[in-house]
């Protein structure tokens, strides 16, 4: 399923709820703003994964990790159910492993989209062989979250470092200047 098929489809409600869980855009984390079937939390999403998959996921908090045996106790689901779901979700991008911890056991954290399960969905030739789309997915989740923030940036910290700091601000300028001239879609 691509893009534009996950917009002829009907609304799935668990996967407008994991993308608006797990992104970092700030007027939707603070309700300011709508996810609708259009952004790329939602298609992104809607490409990968089943309403299944996105319910078990938001069983989970964003970037803590949990075990196999938390997953259960969350879900009431089978414990091998439950284990091929992650696995399923890992092998997607969509959750990753975490062996850090006193243990040293596997446990699954669901990642904000960048850094993390937009990159990991990259990563997988197989799977932008068979979604291309998920290139367009990691570039739009990389470049979404920073758009409210430009504006801060030049209205709040440039006239501090003007005063403070003036060379470090003529040198960031023209860096950033120049790279948002590269990229700008």
């Amino acid at each position: 399923m691509g893009k534009n098929d996950a917009n002829n489809e009907e609304l799935r409600e668990p996967i407008l709820k994991l993308g608006k869980m797990v992104t970092n855009r700030v007027p939707i984390v603070l309700g300011m703003e709508k996810l609708t079937k259009d952004d790329p939390e939602y298609w992104g999403l809607a490409t990968l994964l089943t309403d299944e998959q996105a319910e078990v996921a938001l069983k989970m908090k964003r970037r803590v990790p949990r075990t196999l045996d938390d997953m259960v106790r969350l879900t009431g689901m089978e414990r091998d159910h439950v284990e091929k779901i992650m696995e399923d979700m890992s092998r997607l991008g969509v959750v990753e492993y975490n062996w850090e911890n006193e243990k040293h056991e596997k446990q699954y954290v669901l990642p904000m989209f960048v850094p993390g399960s937009a990159e990991f969905t990259n990563m997988n030739a197989k799977l932008l062989e068979e979604h291309p789309e998920m290139g367009r997915f990691f570039e739009r989740m990389s470049f979404l979250p920073l758009t409210k923030i430009f504006p801060w940036l030049t209205n709040c910290l440039a006239p501090l470092l003007v005063v403070a700091k003036p060379a470090l601000y003529t040198k960031l300028s023209k860096r950033l200047s120049s790279n948002l001239k590269k990229f700008s879609p």
